[in-house]
Formats: structure tokens, sequence, C-alpha cells
């Protein structure tokens, strides 16, 4: 069984470091390192409405996406994540209509719009949908060939589809593994190479 939140259940919590809690051991290039012995790679899905879809075009992208998985025969995963929206290009935006605006309901009814998008972003009640696929091995030289050769596979398949996919990089990894303990820093700068190496877990088939 597949777990996202691996951990060792016999262990005093009290007694181990957040290291030694965690199931990773490092993240390099496009490749998350468990301490248990297994390479994980990540693909960043971005979601489709299908209310825009008509019943045929459903039926058509659903049937194209079996015909492209099909061949997998290996287990991976899907999953989704919330985050909050970034709400920092909006707040711009109006407090430059309000430097701009002197007629004083406007920049009333601009301040109110202002205090109530500030309170929807401290809030985290406005929230977006990442999906992800996950895949993993047994951690040798010649799986990880394998795994970022499927992992590559995998992305074009889904972008056959018309369904847009990417490889996570290193960043994009620690990104993502913020994302599970801190939902409100979805929008860190990924080329920001500062990451702390205490992160939570990913992965770890039991």
């Amino acid at each position: 069984m597949f777990d996202l939140f691996s951990k060792k259940p016999k262990e005093d919590p009290r007694k181990i470091t957040a290291n030694e809690f965690i199931n990773i051991r490092d993240i390099i290039g496009n490749y998350l390192y468990t301490r248990d012995g297994y390479v994980f790679m990540y693909i960043r899905l971005q979601p489709i409405s299908v209310d825009l879809l008509s019943s045929r075009e459903k039926d058509s992208l659903i049937n194209t996406l079996t015909a492209e998985l099909s061949s997998e025969t290996k287990p991976f995963q899907f999953f989704a994540i919330s985050q909050a929206v970034d709400m920092s290009q909006l707040k711009d935006s109006l407090y430059g209509v309000l430097n701009d605006t002197t007629d004083n309901t406007r920049r009333s009814l601009i301040n109110n719009e202002i205090k109530q998008i500030t309170g929807f972003a401290l809030s985290g009640e406005i929230v977006e949908r990442q999906f992800f696929v996950i895949i993993w091995e047994k951690l040798t030289e010649e799986n990880q060939l394998l795994l970022k050769r499927r992992a590559n596979d995998m992305a074009y398949k889904f972008q056959s589809c018309g369904v847009s996919a990417e490889v996570l990089n290193q960043n994009q990894i620690y990104h993502l593994a913020k994302l599970f303990a801190h939902p409100q820093a979805g929008h860190l700068d990924l080329d920001d190479s500062s990451f702390s190496a205490s992160i939570p877990t990913l992965g770890g088939p039991s």
C-alpha cells in the first residue's frame, strides 16, 4: 500500500529528530529519494473544466486517456492537493486604481473590496486544486533511468490527450512538499533555492 505520509509507528516521536521522522533522504534534480531505498518522480497536471465540454467531447477524452494509460503496467498514484489562491496581483491592481481615484465614494468601495480580499487571503477560504501523478521504483541506477523515461512518457501521454503535464524539478518538489504542511505557502518563488531540508513526507511504500 502506498502512503503519502509514511512514517515509523513503533518509534516514539519524542525521541527522534524531524529528519528521522520523515521518510525523505534527499531531493536532487527530478528525483526524491527516501530513506527506505525508493526513488520518486512527480508529474503535475493542469486541470481542465469538463463542464465546458460536450458529452461527445467528454467521452472522447475518457476513451483517449484510457487508451493512452492502458499500457501502464506498474502502479502509480493520482492525487490532488489544495492551496490558497494568490490574491496579491488583484490587491496590487486595486491599490493602483485606488491611488488614481479622487472620488470619495469610489475610494470607499475599493477600500472595502481590498479588506474583503485581504480577509479571504488570510483565512485561506479560497483555494485552488492542483493535481499530480506520482510514480516510484526501488532505487537502483537502472531503475532510476527507467523511472525518468516512464515519467517523460506519461507526461507525453497526458499531453497527447490535451492535458498539460510537466515533470517536477527539484524546487517544484520542495514546493509540493511544503504544500502538505503549509497550504498558505503555495505561491513561494520556485526559483528560490533557500528551501528548508525539514519537509513533510511525500511517499514511501509500506
